[in-house]
């Protein structure tokens, strides 16, 4: 081999341990960058539903942009110090697989009751005993929305009557539980948690004195045309205003709509 293609042969091998040495540097760079534009945050490795308690296993680790970080968020500079708080601790509201964990969605296990934590601001439970023969689907789980009818106890020779004490409380529990797993086997319920106004549970208290309860589930349907009812009721009362008329001695109230209802 001649001394020139040597030399081509040792410059070539020179460029390409300098190309790669190179390449090897900027690569390194990005790296520490990218790690330096990160942190990573405590998430859910799984679902998790209301009323289940964290396990470790429960928890995992993920890599987040810092420009997305909510100060909410667990990172793992205090990582013995977050899953010391965390772990034992109870859902509060459903987080979903590889969503971070963050303090108002749990309860830690020294707050409050879970129970009073799911309900809305001026809301109280009231539990109604429905015993071993409910009349009540295993399909009604908590957050769906029933009616509660007691029926009368009839004097001999009378027929026996219902009334709805109370319509469209939301199910918070159902003996004892928050909630299912999907999957999970569910039994007609025994007992029945159910979000009520102060003076709901006091009706609910004295009408259960007079009968047994029985549980009526809404559907879906219904709770969609309710709703869009109960707004359509509001808009429509909005627009009603009264106007007094003075017709001599003699004064009287008329109540008429608005112009864009007058002229539909």
């Amino acid at each position: 081999m001649k001394l020139r293609d040597i030399l081509i042969l040792l410059l070539a091998v020179a460029l390409a341990v300098a190309v790669a040495l190179f390449t090897r540097n900027i690569l390194r760079e990005d790296s520490i960058q990218s790690e330096a534009d990160t942190v990573q945050v405590l998430v859910a490795k799984r679902d998790l539903n209301v009323g289940t308690k964290i396990e470790q296993n429960d928890l995992t680790w993920k890599i987040w942009p810092k420009e997305s970080l909510h100060t909410s968020y667990l990172t793992k500079a205090d990582q013995k110090k977050v899953l010391k708080i965390i772990v034992g601790s109870i859902v509060r509201y459903s987080i979903a697989k590889s969503e971070p964990i963050r303090n108002d969605k749990i309860i830690r296990a020294d707050d409050r009751s879970l129970l009073a934590a799911v309900l809305a601001p001026g809301k109280r439970a009231f539990t109604i005993n429905l015993g071993k023969r409910s009349n009540v689907s295993g399909l009604v789980l908590p957050g769906d929305y029933v009616d509660v009818i007691v029926a009368d106890r009839p004097s001999r020779g009378e027929k026996t009557s219902g009334k709805t004490v109370v319509s469209r409380v939301r199910v918070v529990a159902t003996d004892g539980k928050l909630s299912y797993e999907y999957g999970e086997k569910v039994e007609p319920p025994k007992e029945i948690s159910l979000e009520v106004t102060p003076h709901q549970a006091e009706r609910l208290a004295a009408a259960l004195k007079e009968g047994k309860p029985s549980i009526s589930v809404y559907s879906l349907v219904n709770l969609k045309n309710s709703s869009a009812s109960s707004q359509n009721n509001r808009k429509k009362e909005s627009t009603q205003r009264t106007i007094s008329v003075i017709r001599g001695d003699e004064k009287s109230s008329v109540s008429i709509g608005t112009a864009e209802e007058v002229k539909n």
